[in-house]
């Protein structure tokens, strides 16, 4: 098989393999799915499927303008899970890809200027040292306050 063009069967096969592991409520192993697509590599095989995924997407649903309590709680989930895209995509952003989320919060605090950066950065380190560690934190309680805020 080819390293950079895809044919048909490639991708047809890819989707197969993720949708077969989406199916079975498993988290996709790129690492294996590459393995069975010999040639390619664990990104290729992410990105591609992405692609194929988002092929069938019209332009305003790729669009997503994000409101204040949306970018908090991404803010909190990082705070969380750290930088985890892939965990917090699947728990609490489903629609968004991880490399929307990584995106998106580099956006988020590159735009705020240093001394507020700091602020809360100081504050959510204090937050976070007075919770629960992240191994104990309760999932459900973090999802069911994204559904809360976002009306779901």
């Amino acid at each position: 098989m080819s390293q950079s063009i895809w044919t048909k069967e490639e991708q047809k096969w890819l989707v197969q393999i993720v949708e077969s592991c989406e199916q079975m409520k498993q988290q996709v192993d790129w690492n294996e799915v590459s393995k069975q697509l010999n040639g390619k590599s664990k990104s290729q095989c992410q990105v591609r499927y992405l692609k194929l995924k988002n092929s069938n997407v019209s332009d305003s649903e790729r669009y997503h303008e994000w409101t204040q309590a949306e970018k908090d709680i991404l803010m909190d989930c990082v705070n969380i899970y750290g930088k985890d895209w892939e965990r917090i995509s699947r728990k609490f952003f489903t629609w968004m890809t991880p490399l929307k989320l990584k995106n998106k919060h580099y956006a988020i605090t590159k735009v705020l200027p240093d001394r507020e950066a700091k602020k809360l950065l100081a504050a959510n380190m204090s937050k976070e040292s007075s919770q629960k560690s992240s191994s104990e934190v309760d999932e459900e309680d973090v999802y069911q306050k994204l559904r809360e805020l976002l009306g779901c």
